[in-house]
């Protein structure tokens, strides 16, 4: 189930405008030494279930390559891109628990100044999650309901 909605977001993600340097992989763990600049890695790191309520827990690691951005323009972009996992990663039925996301900033100074953002977040996984053919937001959704009058 999760490997279609990664998959899913995996294309649509290198395909877009501006991002064809751009990779997503999904890692079993993250090591700085095979770090690329460039690329976004996906990591689970728990699931839980409780009362049929089911969760799973990524680390989501973000590189840039480029030393040339000062912290504050890395962390504009990471927040960018949050917005863009909000909008291509998050379903009606897969989303963020309290909508809240946690962010770790770093650098690997011997790799030529990669810069590196882990973020530490939480979705709801409850129902599956539908193909990829069926993926809709809400407001595509909300704009299909149509009202009966009688």
């Amino acid at each position: 189930m999760i490997n279609k909605r990664l998959a899913f977001f995996k294309e649509k993600f290198e395909k877009e405008k501006g991002r064809e340097r751009w990779r997503a992989f999904y890692q079993d763990d993250f090591i700085d030494e095979k770090v690329e600049g460039n690329t976004v890695y996906f990591v689970i790191t728990g699931e839980e279930e409780n009362k049929k309520q089911k969760t799973i827990n990524f680390s989501i690691f973000y590189s840039k390559s480029s030393s040339r951005y000062e912290l504050l323009d890395f962390r504009n972009e990471v927040k960018e891109f949050i917005k863009y996992l909000k909008n291509n990663f998050e379903t009606s039925n897969f989303y963020n628990i309290d909508n809240s996301y946690k962010i770790e900033y770093s650098t690997i100074a011997d790799r030529g100044g990669i810069r590196v953002a882990e973020i530490q977040c939480s979705y709801d996984c409850t129902r599956d999650i539908l193909d990829e053919g069926l993926f809709k937001t809400i407001e595509k959704l909300n704009d299909s309901y149509i009202l009966n009058d009688k």
